[in-house]
């Protein structure tokens, strides 16, 4: 099968699976996809299932082997987050949230 059937069958196991072995599983079929299909050494991930999957690893959310991981899902829940702190103070200089309510 090709890697971008070996990638959608990923996905779905991990969307059905509860917590537990299984996400050893599904980790171990994508670094076997990266390490057999991949020449590059950056990977853009933009399946959330594969997202939810590497959230639940930390330590190699960033990097799988010799390839660096850029999760464009975290790529935007950091963006959005940086977006909404760093508005929340300028918003509360004049004792007053975003919505007129005072603070």
């Amino acid at each position: 099968a090709s890697n971008g059937v070996k990638l959608a069958r990923m996905g779905y196991m991990v969307k059905r699976m509860q917590a537990g072995g299984t996400d050893n599983r599904a980790l171990n079929k994508l670094r076997h996809v990266l390490r057999a299909g991949v020449q590059t050494d950056h990977v853009l991930i933009a399946l959330t299932e594969i997202s939810v999957l590497l959230e639940r690893y930390p330590k190699i959310h960033n990097k799988i082997g010799e390839k660096t991981i850029i999760d464009a899902l975290r790529l935007y829940g950091e963006a959005l987050a940086d977006r909404y702190l760093t508005a929340v103070p300028s918003e509360q200089e004049d004792d007053f949230d975003q919505w007129g309510t005072e603070v």
